[in-house]
């Protein structure tokens, strides 16, 4: 599976069954009377078909072909639940299918941003220590990108900053250092490109894979730095993270604090090391107490 589907999957998920779980509230509610709660079960129920879909659908060549085969399968149950409503001589939208609309612009408007920050076709595996680094700020922009588009909570909005929500100042300059991080890390990792040879031994290969692990460490401490400037600028708390270094393996499970934990780029930083660089110091970080910079 590749960064972009899982990390579709796991956000579609949470859409579709945040939308049943509101069609069942309804059903439930004081306006219960006017609900016909047959036609809800069975929209319902091809939503968890969906849902089912997702979860055991096959991996596609591309992150394209999943993309397009995934929004069809989005589709066509929205209509089927259209179609039910119709067929009861409901010809407004229901709870299910306005669900279904906003899941499936929001995946719509996911693969465009990992379009464009070049996230596609990522096995999640992460094999590669940059791939780590795109892995974890992959999540980061998700996170972003999802909450930007999810009407907040009133206590959410009472004690936000509305500079560090999805489309606050603070979160669209860090998004635009990161861009540049990534663009500036793959310029640099260029230059080690012609140590790999088609044909190489494994001690060469394993010089190659050192010297990416310390291109894209260097990197990281760069953008932690940036970061830090940031936070200061605006007069935000920044937690200073702390990294000790190791030898990057691709043969190594990726833990599983690599995934929708990663919510602000401090999170993008200190985990993509703690993979890169693991050790006392930078597990200690990983575990210490977060950060006031919620961005």
């Amino acid at each position: 599976m590749t960064i972009f589907l899982q990390i579709a999957k796991h956000y579609l998920n949470l859409s579709l069954r945040a939308t049943c779980k509101a069609s069942i509230d309804a059903d439930k509610g004081w306006a219960t009377i006017a609900r016909n709660k047959e036609v809800s079960v069975q929209k319902r129920a091809k939503m968890e078909l969906l849902i089912g879909f997702l979860e055991t659908m096959p991996d596609e060549d591309t992150d394209r072909s999943s993309y397009e085969w995934l929004r069809d399968k989005i589709k066509h149950y929205r209509d089927e639940a259209t179609e039910i409503g119709k067929a009861k001589g409901y010809i407004k939208p229901g709870i299910i299918e306005k669900g279904v609309a906003d899941a499936l612009l929001m995946f719509e408007a996911l693969y465009d941003k990992f379009l464009a920050m070049n996230f596609l076709n990522i096995a999640d595996t992460m094999d590669d220590p940059f791939d780590v680094y795109r892995g974890c700020a992959a999540w980061y922009i998700a996170d972003k990108l999802v909450k930007d588009r999810t009407p907040p909570t009133l206590y959410e909005w009472a004690v936000s900053d509305p500079n560090t929500g999805g489309g606050g100042v603070v979160t669209q300059e860090k998004e635009a250092l990161l861009v540049k991080s990534l663009a500036r890390c793959a310029d640099s990792l260029q230059d080690v490109e012609g140590m790999k040879a088609e044909e190489v031994s494994e001690e060469t290969f394993a010089s190659y894979i050192k010297v990416r692990q310390n291109t894209v460490v260097a990197e990281l401490r760069l953008l932690r730095d940036e970061n830090r400037l940031l936070c200061e600028r605006h007069g935000l708390p920044f937690q200073l993270p702390i990294f000790s270094f190791a030898f990057f393996s691709a043969s190594v499970k990726l833990p599983s604090f690599i995934g929708p934990t990663i919510k602000t780029l401090d999170d993008t930083i200190a985990k993509a090391m703690l993979v890169l660089a693991p050790g006392k110091e930078s597990e200690q970080q990983h575990h210490a107490a977060p950060s006031a910079s919620m961005v």
